[in-house]
């Protein structure tokens, strides 16, 4: 398989799941230095491709140079303020560095950038869907009802807004299974049965 894949990186098969699949390859062989080389070539042709940017994310972090990542997109950033994709991956950056603020501000600023980018509108939602289902899960060791009521409240804010940005992502890809159950589970977290019932019936058909 290595071999195959390293012919046709050589040939310029327009295939990013080639630089996938070498990476994985060198992964298992513990060469996580050489895996990185392979995503970040790949990343120079689909610069876009989102599943290499989670891997070169993921890549740095395990060899610890998350902060090497952070300060060189920075740089980049102060250089190409109006480049949507760096931003999209420095919040991937600071999301997986649980800095959650940060990564809001890109994930909005991508947005900004470009409104059509469903990545973009996805983590930004699953980010505050994420945020509301670790408040509410610490709220049920709460005793005093008062304060129960207060971490519930907040939670239920993070799950409405998330919601605007899942649909978002859904008007631009209503294929997205992901994107689908998601919003299932929040519309019934807030109790909006109209569009539970409609989103419940369309996930079932998409997943005959």
């Amino acid at each position: 398989a290595r071999i195959v894949l390293q012919k046709r990186i050589e040939m310029k098969y327009n295939d990013p799941n080639i630089f996938m699949g070498m990476s994985k390859i060198l992964l298992q062989e513990n060469d996580t230095a050489a895996a990185l080389k392979f995503i970040e070539q790949g990343r120079d042709i689909f610069n876009d491709n989102y599943a290499l940017i989670k891997e070169q994310v993921k890549l740095y972090s395990l060899l610890g140079k998350s902060e090497e990542l952070l300060k060189q997109l920075s740089e980049d950033i102060d250089y190409d303020p109006e480049n949507s994709i760096l931003y999209l991956i420095r919040g991937s950056l600071y999301e997986k560095q649980k800095s959650f603020d940060e990564a809001e501000k890109d994930y909005l600023k991508t947005i900004e950038l470009n409104p059509d980018y469903f990545i973009a509108n996805y983590n930004l939602g699953a980010l505050y869907y994420n945020q509301g289902v670790i408040i509410s899960n610490a709220a049920k060791d709460i005793l005093d009802n008062k304060v129960y009521a207060k971490e519930k409240e907040k939670a239920d804010a993070k799950f409405k807004v998330a919601i605007p940005y899942l649909e978002a992502a859904y008007k631009i890809d209503k294929k997205d299974i992901a994107t689908m159950q998601s919003l299932k589970i929040l519309y019934a977290r807030t109790g909006d049965t109209e569009k539970f019932n409609v989103m419940k019936e369309k996930l079932e058909k998409a997943t005959e």
